[in-house]
């Protein structure tokens, strides 16, 4: 990975909700943006400014269901950043369970 890369790479990371979200997104796979609100008890435009700052980052995807985003750790991300998703699964956090309360 060359530095301006790796550069972007810490950029992206260094809010800690935006550690968060990926951490959540590492441990379910796949959320809808009304979990991941509801998983950090944070407004929903607070929640989605972060997440598109994560897929300009492109370290997630999104796919449109209906009037809800889903995200999920990009691929290149998930063998790229290896070592750094491994930190992320540390961290403990409350995962939402269950089926959404939107979709």
């Amino acid at each position: 990975m060359q530095a301006d890369a790796l550069s972007s790479l810490f950029k992206a990371l260094s809010e800690p909700v935006r550690v968060q979200l990926m951490a959540l997104l590492l441990a379910r796979g796949e959320l809808c943006v009304c979990d991941l609100v509801d998983a950090l008890a944070l407004p929903q435009s607070l929640v989605s400014r972060h997440l598109a700052c994560l897929r300009r980052h492109a370290l997630v995807t999104a796919t449109r269901r209906g009037v809800w985003m889903h995200y999920q750790i990009a691929p290149e991300a998930r063998e790229q950043l290896a070592p750094v998703l491994q930190m992320l699964s540390l961290i403990p956090l409350a995962a939402p369970d269950g089926p959404s309360r939107c979709c």
